[in-house]
């Protein structure tokens, strides 16, 4: 079937062979040229780009699109599938309040799985460039394997089951978008919004050599830059050998989290934390030795997330002698709607944390605690809408604050021993541990009684992590303690929607 719907004809077909192929077709057919999209609800013969099949089963996102030469803005032709693999992003973002991944040449990604993928080609006619052809694949509720890199689907992401007139809603909004956006003389794409980090390292698969990002250049090449050699190189889709990081999992992961107290390294490989080391005071270059161990080559980068900028001085030290760079991660969103809150306020750790939790527990509403200088409390709810929180002090922290700012109460550590069978204390020692404790415990169970109470429906989960937090954790009913929360949490941003 088809109709028309604005300026772009819509051609709606149960099975094809290939949507570029219908589309193909379709251009001999027009009599004049017209903007069209070929949707279907699977293809037998799909293609990717460098002729690769596309496996297509019913159920994703299937439709190529044939857009007039001369609609087409003159200066996207060199990024046409970067700046279709935005508009696609920003549709996610808006549709389902997710941010993924635009990796060049043509891939959207999260969490370093694909996601979807596009093929931009041109036709000829007598006059020159006639018009441009955009294929769109995107896994929504199925993610079928490919062999050399791991997949997801929206379903896998969001936690949602998409129905029929879900799928077409999606899939409008997308083409729509696309379509706005190839037109549009003005456009530009900010590799700054959904792209890798500038200073993320790629590996050649022919030497193993390792380059870092430096930016998409203007005629949609490849920018690097090789950490050995120091040479810019300047790689064409058409002819390349390297890999981003994010899709390598065997190679490591360096992410520094710079706290108001200390500073941690960590390292990862396929998702699992195989170095935690805290940045000592006094000098001890034990951790160095740790690290050059695991470290592939000289200015590969440790990921910086830091509340702290005071901080940083013992991570550049480290960072100088083993030749290694420091990369910031940014402050963006990942499947979290945090528009009810001040963003520019919400701390990297507390944005962690938030995104930590979900990722554990995307069916669940959460009530995410940490424990450290602060004790912050985040809410989540089960629709991944941020809905506030609060910042207490921390169990050290408030005990210390009693002990400087009164005359007469005594320096008192945190109860190590975590005494939840008594919340009275026998003494004063006593009395400011428990005291300390227990507040930070009843102010959390009367918030969960408050939110059960508003929000009936939801299943609250309450995650406790950080220094402190198996202490805390003792005390509340029906709550997971996970160690390395806001570890994990950087990871996620790291490797991106």
């Amino acid at each position: 079937m088809s109709d028309t719907t604005d300026d772009i004809k819509v051609i709606k077909l149960k099975q094809v062979d290939s949507t570029s192929t219908y589309a193909r077709n379709q251009l001999s057919k027009e009599e004049k040229p017209q903007a069209f999209v070929v949707i279907a609800d699977e293809q037998s013969e799909g293609r990717g780009r460098i002729g690769r099949q596309w496996l297509s089963p019913k159920g994703n996102i299937y439709f190529t699109m044939a857009i007039p030469a001369n609609k087409v803005s003159p200066n996207l032709l060199p990024k046409a599938p970067l700046y279709v693999a935005q508009a696609i992003a920003y549709s996610l973002l808006s549709e389902l309040n997710l941010r993924v991944t635009v990796k060049w040449p043509n891939d959207l990604l999260f969490g370093g799985k694909k996601l979807g993928g596009i093929l931009c080609e041109t036709t000829t006619q007598a006059s020159g460039f006639g018009s441009i052809l955009i294929g769109v694949g995107i896994n929504l509720t199925h993610n079928p394997e490919v062999d050399d890199q791991q997949t997801t689907s929206l379903s896998n992401i969001v936690g949602e089951s998409f129905s029929e007139s879900r799928r077409e809603s999606i899939t409008s909004r997308i083409y729509r978008s696309v379509y706005g956006q190839v037109c549009d003389p003005n456009a530009f794409f900010d590799e700054g919004v959904f792209g890798i980090l500038k200073g993320d390292i790629w590996q050649s698969k022919k030497d193993l050599s390792f380059a870092e990002h430096l930016a998409i250049t203007q005629d949609g090449h490849l920018q690097l830059n090789d950490v050995a050699r120091g040479d810019v190189l300047d790689i064409s889709s058409s002819h390349h050998d390297y890999s981003w990081r994010g899709l390598r999992p065997e190679l490591p992961v360096f992410i520094a989290d710079i706290g108001n107290t200390s500073t941690k390294i960590m390292g990862f490989r396929h998702g699992e934390c195989v170095l935690a080391e805290t940045l000592s005071v006094d000098h001890d270059y034990s951790i160095d030795d740790k690290l050059r161990s695991q470290i592939p080559t000289s200015g590969y980068p440790i990921f910086v997330g830091s509340v702290s900028e005071s901080r940083s001085s013992q991570l550049q030290s480290l960072a100088l002698r083993l030749g290694l760079r420091l990369v910031p991660i940014p402050k963006r969103p990942l499947r979290i709607d945090y528009s009810q809150y001040s963003f520019s306020s919400l701390g990297i750790d507390r944005l962690a944390l938030a995104e930590a939790a979900v990722n554990q527990y995307l069916d669940n509403a959460c009530i995410v605690v940490g424990c450290g200088t602060a004790t912050t409390v985040d809410v989540i709810g089960s629709d991944r809408v941020y809905q506030g929180g609060w910042i207490l002090p921390g169990l050290a922290t408030g005990l210390r604050a009693l002990h400087q700012f009164t005359d007469g109460l005594p320096e008192v550590p945190v109860p190590e021993s975590g005494n939840h069978q008594s919340f009275l204390g026998q003494n004063t020692e006593e009395s400011m541990g428990l005291g300390t404790l227990w507040a930070n415990i009843f102010a959390i169970e009367a918030l969960k009684g408050k939110l059960a109470s508003k929000y009936p429906d939801e299943n609250w989960q309450v995650i406790v992590t950080g220094g402190d937090g198996h202490i805390l954790a003792k005390g509340l009913s029906q709550c997971e303690f996970i160690h390395n929360l806001v570890g994990l949490g950087l990871l996620l941003l790291v490797n991106g929607g």
